[in-house]
């Protein structure tokens, strides 16, 4: 687990917000977008969310606090996923490669049936007879 600090996120022109309400506690288990905080400004109330998911280690501030953009508000040991693990390691002799997209849609089409192959192939062949008449 690594210990990931999460800040107060872009919150436009305001240069101090007022934290009203904490909604998470030390060892708490968070996920993505899960409501950290609550702030409220002169014209708004906003819920800031979790960027990430893990375990509540600190929280930094307190209700009553004035926060900007960029201020630290919590620290979380932050959950490693085996497919994050995976994606961060080079790929190795046996990883097989990705086919194309198109491979893999024509893979994934039923074969026509013959009524509807000769009408494709007829107005391919009446097409190209056009393209050459250009």
């Amino acid at each position: 687990m690594a210990t990931e600090i999460i800040k107060i996120p872009d919150i436009g022109d305001i240069s101090a917000a007022e934290i009203i309400e904490i909604s998470v506690k030390v060892g708490d288990t968070i996920a993505v977008d899960d409501t950290l905080l609550v702030l409220e400004t002169d014209k708004a109330t906003m819920d800031v969310p979790s960027p990430i998911a893990g375990t509540v280690s600190k929280i930094n501030v307190q209700v009553g606090d004035k926060v900007s953009e960029g201020s630290d508000i919590i620290y979380v040991d932050a959950e490693v996923s085996e497919s994050a693990t995976a994606a961060n390691e080079s790929p190795g002799a046996d990883t097989p490669v990705a086919e194309a997209p198109q491979q893999a849609a024509a893979k994934s089409l039923p074969p026509l049936p013959s009524s509807q192959y000769w009408y494709l192939t007829s107005v391919a062949q009446k097409a190209l007879k056009l393209s050459n008449c250009l």
